[in-house]
């Protein structure tokens, strides 16, 4: 109702969130969550986390409760509460003298309710690693890979290909005990398929390295470099040219079966 108020178009909509406001500010819930909405769509950072950490804090207290009595499921929370808590933790993580216990609490409240963000944005924090798939040197940050990778693959297993390219990276470094080249591969490839550029650019690169030890190799770094060449990807770009001189200059050592839009299903 108190969104419908807001949303509302003409001078209707300056006086109703004037209405909202002072709604919020005596206390009622529901007017709350629309202001934080509303300041968070206007990009006051500030303005959200007064309207929001109040009832973030709420919806802690209201889960911590509910672990202490035993139960085994999960407390229900809305998509607003969950997207309120996603979005708190973010803004407090831009902040100097955040608490990053809280971060943490919000976004595995949000991650546990299903929330995709939070699971991806959790994984990233308990990995010390950014989207890009790079290190984020926080030295008070604990690392916890094996929770990291949870969290990773369940927003991976909701669709998030960006998931699956950061645990690609997480199994090829060797600050993770669990180093596995295989599942690095298999996730980069899972990445690449949902259309992530610098996955399939790296397949092309991985594809073109092993063109000796699998003779469809050649065509398959074709492949996944047009992909990220049309993506933007200068890198992929610049080595199919080379790619292609060297097949002019030896002609009969591949197909250039990729450009002609067929899919090639391989793991690079």
């Amino acid at each position: 109702m108190w969104a419908k108020y807001v949303g509302d178009n003409d001078g209707c909509r300056e006086l109703s969130l004037i209405w909202t406001c002072r709604a919020a500010k005596g206390g009622v819930v529901a007017a709350q969550y629309v202001m934080a909405e509303h300041v968070w769509q206007s990009g006051d950072k500030a303005a959200f986390l007064e309207w929001s950490l109040p009832l973030a804090r709420d919806l802690q207290q209201f889960a911590l409760r509910w672990q202490k009595q035993g139960d085994i499921s999960p407390p229900m929370f809305s998509s607003e509460q969950l997207t309120l808590l996603q979005r708190c933790g973010q803004v407090l993580l831009e902040q100097s003298d955040a608490n990053a216990g809280d971060v943490q609490t919000f976004w595995e409240i949000a991650a546990t309710g299903g929330a995709i963000d939070a699971q991806f944005s959790l994984g990233l924090l308990l990995a010390g690693m950014r989207a890009d798939g790079e290190k984020d040197f926080i030295e008070s940050r604990q690392i916890d890979y094996a929770k990291a990778i949870h969290w990773l693959t369940l927003a991976g297993d909701q669709g998030l290909k960006e998931a699956w390219f950061v645990l690609s990276r997480i199994h090829e470094r060797r600050f993770f005990s669990g180093k596995d080249l295989g599942l690095a591969r298999h996730y980069r490839h899972r990445a690449a398929e949902m259309g992530h550029c610098q996955a399939q650019y790296e397949c092309g690169v991985s594809a073109w390295d092993f063109r000796d030890v699998k003779s469809t190799n050649e065509s398959r770094a074709i492949y996944w470099l047009e992909l990220a060449e049309a993506q933007g990807c200068i890198a992929a770009g610049e080595m199919l040219v080379c790619i292609r001189k060297a097949l002019v200059d030896e002609p009969g050592t591949a197909q250039l079966a990729a450009g002609k839009g067929e899919r090639i299903l391989f793991v690079a």
